[in-house]
């Protein structure tokens, strides 16, 4: 089954993108993804550039399993810096072969440059199981 369908179903045209600052603690970062239900921000810095995302994962193999304590541990120390990408008018089987081939689970989604959603790994088997209802 293809995956045509653009990544723009997972941008929020007029929302804030949930995002952390690189000088944030990991707590406050952990604060925001439960209050917003997701398991992983971007990380920006003060021009709004992406230089990072901090995953659910990152948090429990950086912070939680050295017993680092999240009110002092920085953003910055934890985030995954090499980050990779993918245009808002991709075709959603492009981010699923990006993920697979990077071996990730979150995906930040560019308009030219510009960082405007995430796509999940979570989100990608949710598309393929209703393309398939659909078309039973």
């Amino acid at each position: 089954m293809p995956l045509v369908e653009r990544l723009d179903r997972y941008v929020r045209d007029g929302e804030q993108l949930v995002s952390v600052a690189p000088d944030d603690f990991v707590a406050t970062a952990a604060r925001r993804m439960n209050e917003n239900g997701i398991s992983s921000l971007v990380v920006l810095d003060e021009a709004d550039r992406m230089v990072g995302i901090l995953s659910e994962k990152d948090i429990v193999s950086k912070v939680v399993v050295t017993d680092r304590d999240p009110e002092e541990a920085r953003v910055s120390e934890m985030m995954t810096s090499d980050v990779v990408t993918c245009e808002r008018v991709a075709p959603i089987q492009r981010a699923a072969e990006i993920m697979a081939e990077r071996g990730i689970r979150h995906l930040p989604i560019s308009d030219r440059g510009k960082i405007v959603g995430m796509v999940s790994s979570r989100d990608i088997i949710a598309f393929q199981i209703s393309t398939c209802q659909k078309q039973a």
